[in-house]
């Protein structure tokens, strides 16, 4: 049992001598000789100009078939201060910071709107406000969606037709002021979108549509340009197969037939056709 200890440190003396190179043999422990092992040697680097590899002693002036083309000489007087051209060896296209000139009309870099504004101007700072916009809806209420209505005759008697989550939401409908004209409590919506000159029961109309979430239905309605409120279609709500999330319309300009699109926050969704003119939708498409 005394032997191996000795045989452990003569190993571990064998491995360190091969790792720092400082012995011409090793020994295995038992005092017998073998040569030190040589590393082998590395396969010579090709440098024939022309097979496809870059080495060592070739460049792009010296080979461009492998190290490709070197790039263009910088040439002062071309009016780009390229790398290798400064201020100091190419004045004409590099500008040093000393030599600018605030006052010449023209803004060169490093030159802002903060340190001459004579030559780039003034900072455009404040911010913008609203020409006109509606009361604060309340505590429980958050404004989500809108929609535009452009009057078919006085575009300054256009609406917006603004949806609001919460269980106290729906739809609101306000004129070009912010004043409130109508609203339909219906609870949170999802969105809304609308469509003119929808065929309904012989007249054209703006079809206004919107996702209602608490029971997962399509609220149709229409809009009355006298009053410019908006008026319910006919017929029994529509409920989706999925719990809407989100929803808008569109129109086929080659068919001239409407859809309504509903969609879910798992990624489903659902098409529906305009039924036919009669507010009513058919069976979804999913």
């Amino acid at each position: 049992m005394r032997g191996q200890p000795v045989f452990f440190v003569a190993s571990m003396l064998a491995a360190t001598l091969i790792s720092s190179g400082l012995g011409s043999c090793v020994f295995d422990g038992n005092g017998v000789d073998f040569p030190a092992p040589s590393a082998p040697d590395a396969a010579p680097e090709s440098e024939t100009c022309g097979d496809g590899t870059c080495a060592t002693h070739e460049s792009c002036s010296s080979c461009p078939a492998d190290c490709d083309t070197c790039p263009p000489e910088p040439v002062c007087g071309d009016g780009t201060c390229a790398d290798g051209e400064s201020c100091d060896s190419c004045p004409g296209d590099c500008i040093c910071e000393a030599d600018l000139v605030c006052g010449d009309d023209v803004c060169e870099a490093p030159e802002t709107c903060t340190s001459c504004e004579a030559d780039c101007g003034a900072c455009v700072t404040g911010s913008v406000s609203a020409s006109a916009e509606t009361e604060k809806l309340s505590d429980d209420e958050d404004a989500e969606d809108a929609a535009v209505w452009i009057h078919p005759s006085d575009p300054a008697a256009s609406t917006v037709i603004g949806t609001a989550r919460g269980e106290d939401g729906g739809l609101h409908v306000y004129d070009l002021a912010g004043e409130e004209i109508q609203f339909l409590e219906l609870g949170p919506l999802s969105g809304v979108d609308l469509r003119y000159g929808f065929p309904l029961d012989g007249s054209s109309v703006t079809l206004v549509a919107a996702g209602k979430r608490s029971d997962d239905s399509i609220a149709l309605y229409r809009v009355n340009p006298s009053t410019r409120e908006l008026e319910s279609l006919p017929g029994d709500r529509l409920r989706l197969e999925i719990s809407i999330y989100g929803s808008c319309m569109y129109r086929n300009a080659a068919t001239g037939k409407y859809y309504f699109f509903a969609t879910a926050k798992s990624g489903e969704g659902e098409q529906w056709d305009d039924g036919s003119g009669h507010g009513n939708p058919r069976t979804p498409r999913p």
